[in-house]
């Protein structure tokens, strides 16, 4: 039993585990012949990235505009991949979930709170991600931010339906193609992208 009380970061916890003997331990028990040399050396560049997580003072703002907000671990692999990205450019990061229907003009008639606090949202980030996903539901609110995010010039990471939302944004603002869709939103569009 390895009791493992709080800390700061997760990225302490294997070297709280070092400090009870774990890899020691392990190694020994499981018969294993890991050549450690200097017992210090392949745990020190853990402990440097420790550190450098604890030290983060400049903070990056990313909105992720979706459909599966509510449940913010449908997007565990992308909001991790944020961390990890960040944490490697030296900044903490503030992910801001927004729902993309939200984002659309109907909602502002619907809920007007809801519409100006999501907007708010996405105008005070410094870049914003469009994930993945399918169907029709909050596709025009990602159309929304693609087109926000092009004519403000903020980063912008499109994945999988994503980008398509910023293609189906570029085809309808800048080609003049204003029924482009996806066959997948709409398999009947005159101009399929």
């Amino acid at each position: 039993v390895i009791c493992v009380h709080d800390l700061s970061s997760i990225y302490h916890v294997p070297l709280l585990m070092d400090s009870f003997g774990v890899i020691k331990f392990l190694t020994e028990r499981l018969q294993l012949t890991i050549p450690l040399g200097n017992p210090e050396k392949p745990l020190s560049r853990w402990r440097d990235l420790a550190r450098r997580v604890d030290n983060l003072t400049k903070e990056v703002t990313i909105a992720l505009v979706g459909k599966y907000t509510r449940l913010e671990d449908a997007y565990a692999s992308v909001s991790k991949s944020l961390q990890h990205a960040s944490i490697q450019a030296g900044y903490k990061l503030n992910l801001k979930f927004i729902e993309a229907c939200n984002l659309e003009r109907e909602k502002k008639h619907d809920n007007p709170v809801l519409y100006h606090e999501a907007w708010q949202s996405l105008c005070s980030s410094d870049g914003i991600l469009v994930p993945g996903g399918f169907g029709q539901r909050g596709i025009e609110g990602k159309i929304r931010a693609c087109q926000w995010a092009r004519e403000k010039k903020k980063p912008f990471l499109g994945i999988c339906l994503g980008l398509q939302a910023a293609v189906i944004e570029y085809a309808r603002n800048v080609l003049e193609l204003s029924d482009a869709n996806s066959t997948e939103v709409n398999s009947t569009t005159k101009n399929p992208l």
